[in-house]
């Protein structure tokens, strides 16, 4: 019976191992656009054309690459095959549609975060409106701390502003106010009054879009022409064939033509992917700010504030607009922790809060099904989960705001690698014994507890405490520590893979290892 047993075992993980390849595999067959958080690569793409069709799904929208929805038209967008699989559809809809088949549409990156650029309406299409209402359309710039980017309740359009949406024939009541974000990258600025806050809006202002609403994503940064070298014939089927978007290395081409006539490639090179949506910004990350806080416009010109920042003294705020759509007034509600509100200033004492700074220097692979946002999350709360147990073993409890901020991230093939620096204010840290811990503790207490289960590295040097300081901005020199290295070789997603689905010869040999465990214990 032993000896089966250990057969049954062998099988299991023979099997475990094909399964895992199988599976492997066969996710590289899947279609361009689907939910899929990476490129999948599949043999000969960079030769590959399929681009996506109207075929069976006329009506339906598609945030990637093009779409078969009603107003695909108006922001020129259809699929190749639109106006022939769709014939009726598209025909009806140019008709309801018919005064803004011919308005300008822009593509915008002035969003927040990882939001993808998207296109907006940027002219009127009707001519029974005032001049004042076609002329706030046009205009590029407004004194106004609103966001003038707006979305139709109604039809789900998104425009530059309330004025564009207006004489294009939507409703007031139907305006949806994009979010504004205003804040800043500067370490040392400290928020602690209203003035300061209102300063942000003189300079760059970035947008987010309403919640669930459809993304109209566009490529601003799409290779969709051919280098000088290419001959007619290239040029041509470059321009004139469908969208089916194409990843070479850090760049992204219309389609495999656009990348032919680009790029020298060998009849077996495999070095290209379908691009997905992750891709749009390959290999760029903005970095993230120290304060941010975003405004939701109400149609009575009020606000409800959301502060996005561990390092701000004000935790809560409210604002209202005048008629003209400017700030009017802004009141602090509350300051963090105990401080006090005198003046509309959170007022702060001397010797009050000091600053804990880790530096961790990451190379990772990025497992197949898991994009680099999920990487870099997964490792980022790992650190800061190490970074409290060691903090919480000498009392150091009373946080006042943690930071985590990425540094020269940058994502080559299956690689990403860059800085993740964590930083952690605390009340009376000087008082604490936390301060003198020694380096060799600091690496063997990391030995012990740091386990992140990706193939990669961390390099680091210990933590660094500044008593009765703010965390100001790193220099180069502190981020080219590297007294300490550990290596990993965890593989997130075949351990998440396997834990989820099992083959019948898997659930049938562990029912007869259950069964042999019984027999034993009778």
């Amino acid at each position: 019976m032993l000896g089966l047993i250990l057969f049954f075992q062998w099988i299991l993980t023979s099997s475990s191992t094909d399964w895992l390849s199988v599976n492997n595999n066969s996710h590289a067959d899947s279609l361009v656009g689907n939910n899929s958080t990476r490129s999948d690569h599949i043999e000969n793409t960079c030769f590959n054309f399929n681009p996506q069709s109207c075929s069976g799904v006329c009506g339906q929208f598609f945030e990637l690459w093009c779409s078969c929805d009603e107003y695909c038209q108006v922001y020129r967008r259809c699929c190749f095959d639109y106006e022939a699989v769709c014939k009726e559809e598209s025909e009806i809809y140019r008709s309801q549609h018919e005064n803004l088949m011919n308005v300008s549409t822009e593509c915008d990156s002035n969003i927040s975060g990882y939001v993808l650029p998207q296109q907006i309406i940027t002219s009127c299409s009707l001519s029974n409106y005032s001049l004042t209402t076609v002329e706030l359309c046009k205009s590029e710039t407004r004194s106004s701390a609103v966001v003038s980017k707006v979305m139709s309740n109604r039809t789900g359009l998104h425009y530059k502003n309330r004025y564009c949406m207006l004489c294009n024939g939507e409703k007031p009541d139907d305006v949806v106010y994009w979010s504004t974000m205003v804040g800043t990258t500067d370490r040392k600025d400290r928020i602690r009054d209203i003035q300061h806050i209102i300063n942000f809006f003189q300079n760059s202002i970035q947008m987010i879009p309403p919640p669930n609403s459809e993304e109209i994503i566009c490529f601003p940064e799409l290779i969709s022409t051919c280098e000088k070298f290419a001959s007619p014939e290239e040029s041509r089927l470059c321009k004139e064939k469908a969208l089916s978007p194409i990843r070479y290395k850090t760049n992204i081409y219309k389609n495999t033509f656009c990348l032919q006539c680009n790029v020298v490639l060998s009849p077996n090179n495999n070095s290209c992917f379908m691009a997905t949506k992750t891709d749009i910004f390959y290999g760029h990350y903005e970095q993230s700010l120290v304060f941010s806080i975003v405004l939701n416009w109400k149609n009575n010109r009020q606000a409800s504030i959301s502060i996005h920042s561990h390092m701000s003294l004000i935790e809560s705020l409210s604002c209202s607009l005048d008629s003209q759509d400017n700030i009017q007034t802004c009141k602090i509600q509350k300051c963090v922790g105990t401080l006090p509100v005198v003046n509309d200033t959170c007022l702060i004492g001397e010797n009050h809060i000091g600053c804990i700074r880790y530096f961790f220097k990451m190379n990772f692979t990025i497992p197949m099904d898991i994009s680099s946002e999920q990487v870099l999350e997964h490792i980022s709360s790992k650190l800061v989960q190490v970074a409290t147990n060691l903090e919480r073993a000498f009392n150091v409890t009373k946080y006042y705001s943690q930071n985590v901020a990425l540094h020269d991230i940058t994502i080559v093939n299956d690689h990403v690698f860059g800085y993740i620096i964590l930083d952690r204010m605390a009340y009376s840290l000087c008082d604490l014994d936390f301060k003198s811990v020694k380096p060799e503790r600091y690496f063997e207490y990391l030995d012990n507890n740091l386990f992140i289960n990706l193939r990669g590295s961390i390099v680091t040097c210990r933590f660094t405490v500044a008593c009765i300081s703010w965390c100001d901005h790193w220099s180069e020199n502190e981020l080219k520590c590297s007294r300490y290295q550990r290596s990993f070789t965890g593989n997130f997603s075949d351990i998440a893979s396997f834990s989820t689905k099992m083959t019948p010869i898997h659930v049938f040999i562990l029912f007869l290892i259950h069964l042999y465990g019984i027999v034993v214990a009778d």
